[in-house]
């Protein structure tokens, strides 16, 4: 986790957090589709699994998927060597970091902030967002649908996730006007939203957890020691936030952030995903204040 940088370089400017994700590929759908079921522990993996297609609509599609995915589902060894993937988010920006007050007037909910960048890495992405012209897909992506029976497989407006064959809407995918196509459209408040609101508490909500539980993770209590382990990362932030000078926080605009993405790769690449077709395996997603 970095503060005011990423993985030791700066943050792009105007950036409020930006994440970096390790990926894996490629997949076929079969693979992908063998591996969910084998993960099935849930009512949600039931029928997820239940509603999965015999066979995916595009023909020859290559699924890629974060190392952490790939580590949950059975095909990445969880000792891999390597990290997941790298976490930044602004200095300067005015949070609220008590859990027990999150929404705070002209601030924002850092916890919810954090949990958007952190379920990125876990595997929360997919059409548009995988580094390449076309042709690559996520897990998410069997769960994106347009209609009953329709899957979604070009980026497009009026998608949205579905567990059960594109019956029941669970939440509406973010469209073309911007930002992330794998969050929310952002009609009510939530981590997952592409748009974050300044002064809300933006909690992971029911359907968030049934989307994580979809795509290959399972419920679990935590064990003391993961409450031990946030609370000190919590601290560090807490502390290096007080010892970096706050901006005006006017020059944000507090009430909207927008997302972009772009291949994260060792040449210079356009930022308008799909500019080439390179061999990339990692993904740059950030949250930029407009």
């Amino acid at each position: 986790m970095g503060w005011g940088e990423i993985n030791g370089g700066p943050l792009n400017p105007g950036n409020l957090g930006q994440s970096s994700t390790h990926q894996q590929g490629f997949f076929t759908y079969s693979t992908v589709k063998t591996a969910l079921i084998n993960d099935e522990k849930s009512a949600t993996d039931a029928t997820a699994i239940a509603n999965l297609p015999a066979s995916y609509p595009v023909a020859g599609t290559n699924f890629v998927m974060s190392n952490a995915e790939a580590k949950a589902l059975g095909l990445l060894a969880g000792n891999a060597p390597g990290n997941d993937g790298a976490v930044g988010f602004n200095s300067t920006a005015n949070y609220t970091f008590d859990p027990n007050n999150r929404a705070v007037a002209g601030a924002f909910d850092f916890v919810g902030l954090a949990e958007h960048e952190l379920t990125e890495i876990m595997g929360r992405y997919g059409l548009g967002q995988n580094g390449a012209a076309s042709g690559r897909f996520s897990p998410l992506d069997l769960f994106r649908y347009t209609s009953p029976g329709t899957l979604d497989t070009a980026p497009a407006n009026g998608a949205y996730f579905s567990i059960d064959g594109g019956n029941t809407n669970i939440n509406s995918f973010n469209g073309t006007g911007g930002g992330d196509l794998s969050d929310w459209l952002g009609l009510t408040l939530d981590s997952f939203n592409h748009n974050l609101t300044i002064g809300k508490e933006l909690d992971v909500t029911p359907g968030d957890i049934v989307e994580m539980d979809a795509i290959g993770y399972d419920l679990a209590a935590p064990e003391p020691a993961t409450f031990t382990l946030f609370g000190l990362a919590l601290a560090a932030v807490v502390g290096l936030r007080r010892q970096t000078a706050v901006t005006n926080v006017a020059q944000f605009n507090a009430a909207r952030l927008c997302r972009t993405d772009r291949p994260k790769c060792p040449v210079l690449v356009s930022r308008v995903l799909g500019a080439r077709n390179d061999p990339c395996r990692g993904i740059v997603s950030q949250i930029q204040l407009l």
